[in-house]
This record gives C-alpha cells, sequence and structure tokens, in this order.
C-alpha cells in the first residue's frame, strides 16, 4: 500500500473526529429516548447505535473521505461491514461498563463514553485501511 501523506493522515482523523462526535450525540440521543420509553439499556443501543452508524457514515464519506460517487445501500453495506469489529467492541465495551458500574445502569449514557472511544481507534484503521484506500 502506497504511504499516506502526513497532512492527509491528520485531514482523515480530523474528520474522522468530527463524524464520531455527531453520531456519539446522536447516540446518546437516541439511547436516552430508547431508556426514558422503558428500554433496557443494551436492547436501547440497537436503534440508537443505527442512527450512529448512518449519520457517521454519510458525514465521513462527505467530509472525511470526501467521496464524490451516489451513495447507495451497497456502500453502506461495505462501511457496515468494514465497521464491524469496532462496533463489536463497542457494544462489548458498554455492556461490560453497565455491569460493572451500578451508576451507568441509571445513566447508561456514562457506558457510552468508554465503548465510543474504544471502538473509534479499530474504525477509524478500518475505515482508513479498508474502505479508503
Amino acid at each position: 500500500m502506497p504511504r499516506q501523506d502526513p497532512a492527509e493522515t491528520r485531514r482523515h482523523f480530523g474528520g474522522f473526529l468530527v463524524a464520531g462526535g455527531l453520531g456519539f450525540l446522536a447516540d446518546a440521543g437516541v439511547l436516552t429516548l430508547g431508556t426514558m420509553a422503558g428500554l433496557p439499556p443494551a436492547l436501547a443501543r440497537v436503534p440508537s447505535f443505527l442512527v450512529a452508524v448512518l449519520l457517521t457514515w454519510a458525514v465521513n464519506r462527505k467530509l472525511t473521505f470526501r467521496t464524490s460517487a451516489a451513495p447507495g445501500l451497497r456502500e453502506f453495506l461495505h462501511y457496515l461491514a468494514a465497521m464491524a469489529l469496532g462496533l463489536g467492541i463497542n457494544y462489548a465495551v458498554f455492556v461490560a461498563v453497565l455491569a460493572a458500574a451500578p451508576l451507568a445502569q441509571g445513566w447508561p449514557v456514562l457506558a457510552l463514553i468508554p465503548a465510543t472511544a474504544a471502538g473509534m481507534i479499530a474504525n477509524f484503521l478500518s475505515a482508513r485501511h479498508v474502505l479508503n484506500r
């Protein structure tokens, strides 16, 4: 694989942080709504996760990697597959923090913070080296 320009790497990482931040806010909002509606936190993560993934895909394709092709289901599914490891890490950390920290059971967004951080590194590496070579 050809060596990437350091400026491009910084731009990619910056865009990825913006997308991740927006995804986190969407994830936290939907998670909070889901738990307020009576869903257990682990189940409320399913729709919150989907919203966050759709949002980060859209932002990353436009801002981070400047994809010019029209978006499509095939591209989204490819993105989802490439993000699967990070998504799995994110969910596993979320559930582990819920189990280990009683405070997080009442405030599941607290479990979302380390979960998001843990999954972000795997997702960045996957997006950078698998999706956008």
